[in-house]
């Protein structure tokens, strides 16, 4: 499915009509310093806003050197001016705000480095951040609905997959087969027996290229079973290279209505991202989820991570451990010195999954463990009063065991006095009996 490590998707995004001429020669060169889903991302971006202004590379590149060369300073600036209204475009068009967009900067600054002209790249003014932490949270009920609105296995092992693992949804649209052949051919392989329900496997993530630890519930493998069903249906291929969550149909490139390129894609060929965000916003209208107390916008696929941390958090699990699963590194207070085991890994979030699990069997089992704790503490305090009541009893026991002691005493005092009285009676008698004589 691949070639020399690099996905389809860049393959067809370096075909892009727009990338023409000695710009894209220097820039293709600076891009293959860079990991292959760094490029594709740059690549993604740079071609959207290409299409944006209607412009080759070399088009481009001339307008901005022009500007630089004019005697005007102000122009310098304008291209950076025409880049944050263009981010602020997307985020009104898909609700997606500073950490999907800041990428198209980057893209930018990444070509007209390339070119020579980095330096003169200039925004004077307003910015678009990275505003990851203001990213939308998600709730239980919201994500049913959600689930609900779809009829595709697909979409529905994706949602699963990536609520249980916490990984970034690019990451999950990475995975290959083979990250998950061992419950793809059987559900009940040995680990998952081990710790029943539950499966652990590593991702380097592409992001970052940190190692990631995410395990996944039994929600997220019934799930994939049933996608893997779908596929079947569908005759596409399950080898350990192909895409785990893919393209099931084949739809050539096409501008949209408000003028905007979308890339093809094959059937079978790796899901893309973009996509997979669009169909979840998609569901989102259609389920008429509404956004958050306290939140500003509606839920993105994005929130699905966020969702995966603050729920397990909820439900007890360390931060450290969390990101240890995530894949995080430097956050937390210590958790550079919290080291869990795999094996540690598993067994605690067994334990803390039904703050993710969703499904109404969770509702049932949570149900049942909360009546369950009732019992416990039931019995705790029924224990607790059989103690005392116990304590109590003893004592009293002691107290009637000392008072039998106590008139077994007056009883033996008694039968002595009676012996002596008896004793002193005889001898009285018999010194009257004397003196009668």
């Amino acid at each position: 499915m691949e070639s020399n490590g690099e996905s389809r998707n860049l393959q067809q995004l370096r075909d892009h009509p727009s990338l023409v001429g000695d710009s894209w020669y220097y820039f293709k060169n600076f891009l293959g310093k860079l990991s292959p889903n760094t490029q594709e991302n740059y690549l993604r971006e740079f071609t959207q806003f290409l299409e944006f202004r209607n412009q080759t590379t070399d088009q481009f590149f001339d307008q901005f050197r022009s500007w630089v060369r004019d005697e005007d300073e102000r122009k310098k600036l304008r291209l950076g001016i025409e880049v944050t209204e263009y981010q602020k475009q997307l985020m009104q068009e898909r609700g997606v705000k500073g950490a999907s967009v800041m990428s198209v900067h980057r893209a930018v600054m990444g070509f007209l480095t390339a070119n020579g002209l980095g330096k003169e790249f200039q925004i004077n003014g307003e910015r678009i951040t990275d505003d990851s932490d203001e990213l939308p949270n998600i709730s239980k009920e919201q994500l049913n609905q959600i689930l609900e609105a779809t009829g595709s296995y697909r979409i529905k092992a994706v949602i699963h997959l990536a609520k249980d693992s916490g990984l970034r949804i690019g990451d999950v649209t990475r995975l290959k087969v083979e990250d998950v052949r061992p419950i793809w051919d059987d559900p009940n392989v040995e680990q998952v027996r081990e710790y029943p329900g539950f499966y652990q496997f590593d991702v380097v993530q592409g992001k970052t290229g940190n190692p990631a630890y995410p395990v996944i519930g039994y929600e997220a493998i019934e799930s994939l079973q049933k996608w893997k069903a779908e596929r079947a249906d569908l005759e596409i291929s399950d080898n350990d290279s192909d895409p785990l969550f893919c393209a099931i149909k084949t739809v050539t490139p096409f501008t949209d209505k408000r003028g905007r390129y979308v890339k093809g894609s094959t059937k079978g060929w790796e899901l893309d991202e973009s996509t997979l965000s669009v169909i979840f916003s998609k569901l989102v209208r259609k389920s008429k989820v509404k956004k958050l107390r306290g939140e500003k916008r509606k839920p993105s696929i994005h929130s699905l991570r966020k969702y995966h941390k603050t729920n397990l958090e909820y439900a007890g699990l360390p931060t450290s451990w969390i990101n240890k699963l995530q894949g995080r590194k430097g956050e937390g207070t210590g958790g550079t010195y919290t080291k869990p085991s795999i094996d540690q890994l598993i067994d605690l979030y067994s334990k803390a999954y039904h703050g993710l699990a969703i499904s109404e069997s969770e509702k049932v089992i949570n149900g049942f463990k909360s009546e369950l704790e009732e019992f416990k503490e039931n019995l705790r305090i029924t224990e607790m009063s059989a103690d005392y009541n116990k304590s109590v009893a003893d004592e009293l026991q002691e107290r009637l065991e000392a008072k039998d002691r106590e008139i077994e005493k007056l009883k033996t005092d008694f039968e002595e006095l009676r012996s002596l009285m008896l004793q002193v009676v005889q001898s009285e008698k018999e010194r009257r009996k004397g003196e009668t004589q």
